[in-house]
């Protein structure tokens, strides 16, 4: 789920609502959480430092005003692929539901690493997520998917194993 740079009418709104949480230029987790909180967000402090580090180009764990609007992009095309496969209008994916809307974005997993996936973010075990739920899901499978994609395409021999196996894998570590 690679969330291209696009320009937007919503830029100023993006950078106003970034001015109200930023710490000088920036923000820390706790800014870009209660950032989230205010959009009716609420993320773990899990999912919050992963989308950190999925988004920090400098790696110093703050967030600048511009990677604030690509991460901001990024959870709006989540939710996107979220409400076009919740056509019911449940606000809420069953696991066949969440494999359709990681399939919009070519994150085919197998189902025994998607069934993994599930359970985890699942934590209530209700057999279903909702939003908050799916969101930390996606970032997650995208975190490894940069990670698999980095050693990969680095010819790095540090990972000989496919895409579902690593998510398998750091499921388990979770």
């Amino acid at each position: 789920m690679v969330v291209e740079r696009e320009e937007s009418v919503h830029d100023e709104d993006l950078v106003r609502w970034f001015s109200t949480f930023a710490e000088g230029r920036t923000l820390s987790a706790s800014s870009l959480r209660s950032a989230l909180e205010a959009a009716g967000l609420l993320l773990t402090w899990q999912c919050v430092n992963l989308l950190i580090k999925m988004m920090d180009g400098r790696g110093d764990g703050w967030i600048t005003e511009e990677e604030f609007c690509t991460l901001y992009r990024f959870i709006e095309s989540v939710r996107k692929s979220f409400v076009q496969v919740d056509s019911r209008g449940e606000k809420k994916l069953q696991i066949h539901d969440v494999a359709l809307a990681l399939n919009q974005y070519s994150q085919i997993l197998a189902s025994e690493a998607l069934s993994m996936l599930f359970r985890v973010f699942d934590r209530t075990c209700k057999g279903y997520l909702i939003l908050p739920e799916y969101i930390e899901l996606a970032v997650f499978v995208t975190c490894a998917r940069h990670l698999y994609d980095s050693c990969t395409r680095e010819n790095k021999e540090c990972i000989k194993i496919d895409q579902n196996a690593l998510i398998q894998f750091a499921v388990k570590l979770r």
